[in-house]
């Protein structure tokens, strides 16, 4: 092949056109591809963890010294906004900090299992 030849066919305008089964086949397998179920949720491992966690936590919760001092903070907060004679008041205010930090301990956790960047 010369490069005059090469010269006219990469300057020729020709329409390039798909065949005629093209669109036929794309539509087939865009089909088959939103016919497969989506990945369920392992409700099953997530649950066997958390399990696993809190009676981890609950095992060594008398002996880990961090988890005695968080529990200790906790109680010195507390006392600290409620007189210790208030004791129905302090118990409940310790339970509203308990579930405070559960529920941003959870949004955590189902943030990063989701994938989100903060």
């Amino acid at each position: 092949m010369k490069p005059e030849d090469l010269e006219r066919i990469l300057f020729t305008e020709k329409q390039i056109e798909p065949s005629p089964t093209f669109c036929g086949d794309v539509m087939v397998h865009v089909q088959a591809e939103a016919s497969y179920k989506p990945i369920p949720f392992p409700w099953i491992p997530f649950a066997a963890i958390i399990l696993v966690l809190a009676i981890l936590v609950l095992w060594l919760y008398p002996a880990d010294s961090v988890l005695r001092a968080a529990n200790v903070l906790v109680y010195t907060t507390v006392n600290w906004f409620i007189a210790p004679s208030d004791i129905a008041l302090r118990n409940v205010l310790l339970a509203a900090f308990e579930s405070l930090a559960l529920t941003l301990l959870l949004v955590w956790f189902s943030l990063r299992l989701a994938g989100a960047n903060r």
